[in-house]
């Protein structure tokens, strides 16, 4: 799967309109760094716990097809500092559904504002041959439900 440009229909991923499923969470203090905000790992479990979230619905149809999904590629653009016991609502989507992968879709927000927007293509694997296998039907409308 490859990334295309952003044309003037692509959704705003900085805007919390533009996310399907919400998770809530708090900035931790062993999330920080020595600057005193949140660290980009932390920032990256935040995009995860989003993910896992949304797949949890999609685990029945993931599981009878004997797969399990793999992040191939993620991409974070930080667009301000998270700090100790802030408040902060993680948006998430699926998109671009290929043969055998989504683009999943992150924004973490303060409020309305977006202190971050992340995008992960992941790839849908056979666990026994552990090589790509194709999205089915029934995982495919699974994931739909927050696309």
């Amino acid at each position: 799967m490859t990334r295309t440009p952003p044309t003037a229909t692509d959704e705003d991923w900085t805007r919390p309109e533009a996310y399907r499923h919400w998770l809530d969470e708090r900035v931790r203090y062993s999330d920080l760094d020595p600057n005193d905000h949140a660290n980009n790992g932390a920032i990256a479990s935040y995009v995860e716990a989003s993910r896992v979230a949304m797949f949890e619905h999609a685990n029945p149809a993931i599981a009878a097809a004997n797969g399990a999904f793999v992040i191939v590629r993620l991409v974070v653009d930080f667009k301000a500092e998270l700090r100790y016991g802030q408040k902060i609502r993680i948006g998430g989507r699926f998109e671009r559904f290929g043969n055998t992968s989504t683009l999943a879709r992150t924004g973490l927000f303060r409020g309305d504002d977006c202190v971050a927007v992340a995008e992960a293509v992941l790839v849908l694997i056979d666990r026994t041959t552990r090589r790509p296998t194709p999205l089915s039907p029934d995982v495919r409308a699974a994931l739909a439900v927050h696309a």
